[in-house]
C-alpha cells in the first residue's frame, strides 16, 4: 500500500520512528480493513511512510504490531489513498499463507 503512495527520494534511508498498533474486529475482513485504514490515518497524522512491520499477535479477530517508518519528507508522493474498501474484498488461505485482494479509494 505504501509503495503505491510514495517512493523514496534517495535510497538507503533507515526507519527512524516506531509505533505500536492494535486492532480488533468481529471478522477477519473487518480486521483487515480496519488495520489498513489505521495505517493510512497514522501515516497521514505523523507524516511518515511505514516500511517495517513486526507482527506480535495475529488471529482472525486481533492484530498487534510494531511499525517503523521514514519521514514523509524523504519521499515523493505519487498518489493519495483515502481508504481501504470492502468492495470486492477477498481474503483466502493459500498453501504459502494468506492472500488478500483489496480495492483502495483514491
Amino acid at each position: 500500500m505504501f509503495d503505491i503512495i510514495a517512493e523514496k527520494k534517495r535510497p538507503g534511508a533507515k526507519p527512524e520512528k516506531k509505533f505500536t498498533v492494535k486492532q480488533s474486529a468481529e471478522t477477519k475482513e473487518e480486521l483487515f480493513i480496519n488495520w489498513l485504514n489505521e495505517l493510512l490515518s497514522l501515516s497521514a497524522i505523523k507524516e511518515i511512510i511505514f516500511t517495517q512491520f513486526q507482527i506480535k499477535t495475529l488471529d482472525e479477530n486481533r492484530i498487534e504490531a510494531i511499525l517503523a517508518g521514514i519521514p514523509l519528507a524523504q519521499y515523493t508522493v505519487n498518489k493519495e489513498i483515502k481508504a481501504a474498501t470492502y468492495h470486492e474484498l477477498e481474503i483466502k488461505k493459500t498453501l504459502k499463507g494468506w492472500q488478500a485482494e483489496v480495492i483502495f479509494d483514491v
